[in-house]
């Protein structure tokens, strides 16, 4: 079994992670699952590219929502008593929407989704009703088609806001707390990211300063670490850190599936179902990731 112990560096951005290595036996675990429900969305063409579960009318029940990049689609299911599912409630989006976010982004304790439009190059608001329905959305113009969108507070003023991935550049659409977003301010990566597109994002406290950072990566697979040094209400830009792992660290990661904890970035890699975990470190004063596994 392996334990992370993080202590703070004193040269570098990230904390140093200290791995423990146990020689402790660990007994296999028996998982099990009863055969899946297959929940059809109702045409010949759904192409689901993103899944959220939240609790959209408040009864104590996970719904799901889902984006249809072809159809151009946010299809609701509604959870029902018993594990089970009501009917499709379908709602139009801008074109070819390729992740959802859930969260109350004007503050009614309602829960809203925002949808990354990759060709609309756009990010879309629907705020929720809190019976399980959305109202109609607003759209707001990215400079390019965006292939991921990310909710959180990176302003550091306690709105909302949305970060998107949008050809090479991070946008930031700030919140302003009642379900509305400023214009898109811009962090262009240019040569950071010289083979590719922004893929995708993960918003996390990789410094543990208080603010929200920023991991984006190419289609290609290289890493670009943006670090929030508590300035976007006043600055223009994320402070860029180049992080790369033997230059390109796999083929393809897939948008969604990425995730940030303490220090550490989880990726997984579409073309070969890996997984890769990269520990925080400080090298010579300067960020940098190491490959765990």
């Amino acid at each position: 079994m392996n334990m992370l112990c993080p202590r703070t560096s004193r040269t570098g951005l990230f904390p140093v992670l200290t791995a423990l290595v146990l020689a402790v036996p660990v007994p296999a675990l028996a998982i099990d699952f009863v055969a899946p429900e297959i929940l059809p969305l109702g045409n010949s063409t759904n192409f689901a590219h993103d899944v959220k579960l939240g609790d959209l009318d408040h009864d104590g029940l996970l719904d799901i929502v889902v984006v249809d990049w072809v159809s151009n689609r946010l299809d609701v299911l509604l959870g029902q008593a018993g594990g089970a599912f009501g009917a499709v409630t379908r709602y139009p989006t801008a074109s070819a929407p390729y992740t959802v976010e859930l969260r109350d982004v004007n503050g009614d304790t309602h829960l809203d989704a925002v949808t990354g439009n990759r060709s609309g190059a756009s990010v879309s608001v629907f705020l929720g009703d809190g019976s399980g329905g959305f109202l109609a959305p607003t759209h707001y113009a990215a400079p390019s088609e965006v292939s991921t969108a990310r909710v959180g507070d990176v302003t550091g003023d306690g709105k909302l806001d949305i970060v998107a991935a949008s050809d090479l550049r991070v946008c930031v659409f700030a919140g302003d707390g009642a379900g509305g977003f400023a214009a898109p301010v811009s962090t262009v990566l240019g040569s950071s990211l010289p083979a590719a597109q922004v893929w995708g994002l993960a918003l996390g406290d990789l410094d543990l300063d208080g603010d929200l950072d920023v991991v984006a990566f190419g289609y290609d697979g290289q890493i670009v670490v943006l670090e929030n040094q508590g300035d976007l209400l006043t600055t223009t830009n994320f402070h860029k850190v180049v992080t790369r792992v033997n230059g390109y660290i796999g083929a393809r990661p897939r948008a969604p599936a990425i995730s940030i904890t303490t220090a550490s970035l989880i990726l997984c890699f579409r073309a070969a179902m890996a997984r890769a975990l990269f520990l925080g470190a400080a090298i010579s004063g300067s960020t940098r990731l190491r490959a765990a596994f």
